[in-house]
């Protein structure tokens, strides 16, 4: 435990699901988590782009939840790589939440 504190504090990413809008750079004891900047494939905008565009609708435009998910759906945005997956299993081109159960 106090082995991962110490990698923790000197900015190593402990390993998990990489959080939407980074990148993991480098790899064991000197991996970092990386701002994800390069254009999503077959989009014009990059992951960190749709976090940006996320915050402005809740912040400045004052858009609901529903608003900003019928946005997100409305330009198809892929959340994750087509080839990556989440939990072991291929995650889904766009999050419609409408059809959320």
């Amino acid at each position: 435990m106090a082995g991962s504190n110490r990698l923790a504090e000197a900015g190593t990413w402990l390993g998990g699901v990489v959080p939407y809008g980074y990148r993991k750079q480098g790899e064991r004891n000197a991996s970092r988590l990386a701002l994800s900047v390069e254009p999503i494939p077959g989009f014009p905008v990059s992951e960190v782009e749709v976090i940006g565009s996320i915050y402005h609708l809740c912040a400045v435009e004052r858009k609901s939840c529903q608003k900003i998910a019928d946005h997100l759906n409305q330009m198809n945005y892929c959340p994750v790589p087509l080839n990556e997956t989440v939990c072991g299993l291929p995650y889904a081109l766009s999050v419609n939440v409408n059809e959320a159960v």
